[in-house]
């Protein structure tokens, strides 16, 4: 899939999702959530439109990423048997959640 631009309304995605986003990047626009689930991948980079960009981990589901974590942007990660799990086999920033902790935080080059 290439680019993903979520553009208007908060967007969830299920428990039972399992996504993979292999080329392009996923963009939040300005004022948006986005709350995950189910699995998601992204091997490429989330990008915020503004500071008020946010992807929510809800309880439980996990998220992988290989490229930049909202650079500019909201990340919740802290709820209840959320993994976020980034995977570039280089040098990757990790992001600071809005709560300042993970749930379950990996670290893992392919």
């Amino acid at each position: 899939m290439g680019n993903v631009t979520i553009s208007s309304g908060d967007k969830t995605i299920l428990a039972s999702a399992n996504l993979n986003f292999t080329k392009g990047r996923f963009k939040i626009n300005n004022s948006l959530t986005v709350t995950n689930n189910g699995t998601v991948t992204i091997k490429r980079n989330i990008v915020g439109g503004d500071a008020t960009s946010t992807w929510t981990n809800a309880a439980n589901p996990t998220l992988n990423v290989e490229g930049d974590l909202l650079i500019v942007g909201v990340l919740n990660a802290n709820a209840q048997g959320n993994l976020v799990n980034y995977w570039k086999n280089k040098n990757q920033d990790i992001k600071m959640p809005s709560r300042g902790n993970y749930y379950y935080l990996k670290l893992a080059g392919e």
